[in-house]
């Protein structure tokens, strides 16, 4: 990495953390995907949409490796969110 804003954004062992915890993470990770896909069949209203937000929220918060990959998690579900409503809308199921 020849970038010196990628090189200030990432950890120097960066690299040697992933390896040494990459099988913690990936449990993670799939636990996380499990408590946050919103359906494609559920309204944007639907409490199942806060929920995830609110694990998002707790996972963030958290501290380590996996808190800043959940935040990789969060701009996905932001965009869901996006096009549910964008769908909720054109539907006629929430005001303009």
């Amino acid at each position: 990495m020849n970038n010196p804003a990628v090189q200030s954004l990432t950890r120097q062992d960066a690299s040697a953390i992933f390896a040494e915890h990459c099988e913690i993470l990936l449990e993670q990770w799939k636990s996380l995907l499990q408590k946050t896909t919103l359906l494609t069949n559920i309204m944007c209203t639907d409490n199942r949409v806060l929920k995830a937000f609110k694990v998002l929220n707790l996972t963030i918060a958290g501290s380590g490796a996996f808190s800043r990959l959940a935040y990789v998690r969060l701009a996905e579900t932001w965009a869901t969110l996006k096009n549910m409503i964008e769908t909720d809308r054109q539907n006629g199921r929430i005001p303009p």
